[in-house]
C-alpha cells in the first residue's frame, strides 16, 4: 500500500514502464580464462560481469577472496531480505539502513553508501552493470537471485573506485533451465507468507520465463508490516551458435512500516515487542523499483567476448518523518497517535547507461577494454504532511506546504583497460 500527499493509505498496483530508449549497441567486451601448465593457454569461463578474474588456474596472486552463494541457498534460507543472506558470508555484515528496505552491506567495517561525497567502498554489480548504493541496496527481488559472489579485499583494480573492499556480484535468473511452470509456496511465523509463480518455455533459437512473487510479514515488533510484490523474467534469443540478445527485467512495488526494535534491557523485557517504546522518526516506506538491461554478447573467438549492455535502474521512494508534538490548533500530540508526522519525504533516483567490452587473451596475457557512459539523476522533495506546530503557541504550519526542493545529475563517460600477464614455469 501508498499515501497521497496528505499521508491517506491507497492501494498499490503494478506497471511496467515502457523501455523505448533502450537501443542495443556494439560493444566490446567479456573474456577467457585460467591456465594450463602444459600448453601455457588460459581456459574459457563463464562471465558475469565486467573483470578479468580467474584467468589463470591459481589465484593466489590476487589480493582478495571470493564466496559464491547458489540461488537454491537463496531459496533454502527463505529470508525475507538480502541482509539475511549475506550474514552468512565471513568479514561481511549487513544492516537495514534509515530509509525503506536500503541494506547497509559492510566488508571488512567499510560500507557501499557515500560520505560527504566521496565513492563508497563497496561496489554492487547486478548482471554485470555496477549500480550507485541506493538502487544497488534494494533493487534485487531474491526470488530471481541465480546466483552471488562477495569479493572481500581490495577489488578497485576489477571493479573501479567503488570497490576499495569488495564487491557484491549478483547475477539473476535466466536461460533453459526456467522451463515449465512453478507453483510455490511458504508460511512462516508472525504471519509471514510467500507465493511464487513461474512461467517459461525454451525453444532453439529462444528462452523466455516470467515470474511473480508476494511477500508479506506482519513482524514481530510493533508497526513492523512489510509487503513486496514483484514481476521479474527475461528473454533470451539466440542469433547464432556463438551470440545472443537477452532483455531482462524487473519490477517489484515495496512496503514497509517502521524498522521495529527496542532499545535497553528493561525495554527488551517489558515491552519486547516496543509497543509502548514511542514513535520511530520515519514509517510508511513505499518502494517502487525498476531494473531493465537489453544485453548483446558475442563469443568471436574460443578464449574472446563481445557485449554491450544497455540499462536503466529507478528507484522511487516516500515516506513520513519527524512526528509532530502539537498539532495545527496547538493540541498536545502523544506517541499513541502514530500517524501525525510533520513531513512527506519523496526521492527519485534514476541510473541509466550503455556498457561496451571487449575481452580476449593470448596464451598468458589477458586484456579487457570498455567504454561506459552513464547518466544518474536525483530528484529530492519534501512537503508538510499535515498542520503542526513547532510549540503549543508558535505559528501553524500548513498541509503540503514545500519544505526542500532539489535536483541533480552525475554524467559519466569512462574508458576501462585492464590487463593481466601469467608468469608460468615450467617442470623440469
Amino acid at each position: 500500500m501508498s499515501h497521497n500527499a496528505q499521508g491517506q493509505l491507497r492501494p498499490k498496483s503494478f506497471h511496467l514502464n515502457p523501455l523505448a530508449y533502450l537501443i542495443s549497441t556494439l560493444a566490446l567486451g567479456s573474456v577467457a580464462n585460467t591456465v594450463y601448465a602444459e600448453s601455457h593457454q588460459l581456459q574459457t569461463i563463464k562471465v558475469t560481469s565486467s573483470i578479468i578474474e580467474d584467468k589463470f588456474e591459481s589465484d593466489a596472486d590476487i589480493p582478495a577472496s571470493t564466496t559464491v552463494i547458489s540461488g537454491e541457498t537463496v531459496e533454502a534460507k527463505h529470508a525475507t531480505n538480502l541482509i539475511e543472506v549475506l550474514r552468512s558470508v565471513p568479514g561481511v555484515t549487513a544492516d537495514l539502513a534509515g530509509e525503506g528496505d536500503g541494506i547497509k552491506i559492510k566488508i571488512r567495517g567499510v560500507d557501499n553508501q557515500r560520505y560527504m561525497g566521496e565513492k563508497p567502498g563497496v561496489a554492487i554489480v547486478i548482471d554485470g552493470v555496477p549500480v550507485f548504493e541506493r538502487t544497488g541496496k534494494v533493487n534485487i527481488d531474491l526470488d530471481n537471485i541465480e546466483s552471488i559472489r562477495v569479493v572481500k579485499g581490495g577489488a578497485s583494480y576489477l571493479f573501479g573506485e567503488d570497490a576499495l573492499t569488495g564487491a557484491v556480484i549478483i547475477t539473476t535468473k535466466r536461460g533453459a533451465e526456467n522451463a515449465g511452470v512453478t507453483v510455490e509456496a511458504d508460511a512462516g511465523s508472525h504471519g509471514y507468507t510467500r507465493k511464487l509463480v513461474k512461467a517459461g518455455l525454451a525453444e532453439q533459437d529462444f528462452a523466455a520465463h516470467i515470474q511473480v512473487a508476494d511477500r508479506h510479514s506482519d513482524g514481530y515488533y510493533h508497526l513492523s508490516e512489510k509487503d513486496e510484490e514483484s514481476v521479474s523474467g527475461a528473454i533470451e534469443y539466440y542469433l547464432s551458435d556463438t551470440s545472443e540478445l537477452t532483455f531482462g527485467f524487473e519490477t517489484s512495488e515495496r512496503f514497509r512500516d517502521n524498522s521495529g526494535s527496542v532499545a535497553g534491557v528493561t525495554a527488551a523485557k517489558e515491552d519486547p515487542r516496543g509497543v509502548y517504546s514511542g514513535r520511530s522518526y520515519t514509517r510508511m516506506f513505499n518502494v517502487d523499483l525498476s531494473r531493465f538491461n537489453l544485453t548483446y554478447s558475442n563469443d568471436f573467438s574460443d578464449t574472446g567476448n563481445i557485449s554491450a549492455i544497455a540499462y536503466q535502474y529507478k528507484d522511487i521512494t516516500d515516506f513520513w518523518s519527524s512526528p509532530i508534538r502539537y498539532d495545527g490548533t496547538g493540541g498536545e500530540v502523544s506517541d499513541d497517535q502514530v500517524d501525525m508526522y510533520a513531513n512527506l519525504n519523496d526521492y527519485e533516483q534514476i541510473q541509466r547507461g550503455v556498457k561496451l567490452e571487449a575481452r580476449d587473451s593470448f596464451g598468458d596475457f589477458a586484456l579487457m577494454a570498455g567504454v561506459e557512459l552513464k547518466k544518474n539523476t536525483f530528484d529530492e522533495q519534501t512537503t508538510i504532511k499535515e498542520d503542526y506546530r513547532s510549540y503549543s503557541r508558535g505559528a501553524t504550519i500548513t498541509a503540503g506546504t514545500l519544505r526542500s526542493d532539489s535536483y541533480r545529475e552525475e554524467i559519466t563517460k569512462r574508458f576501462i583497460p585492464k590487463q593481466k600477464l601469467r608468469l608460468v614455469t615450467t617442470p623440469q
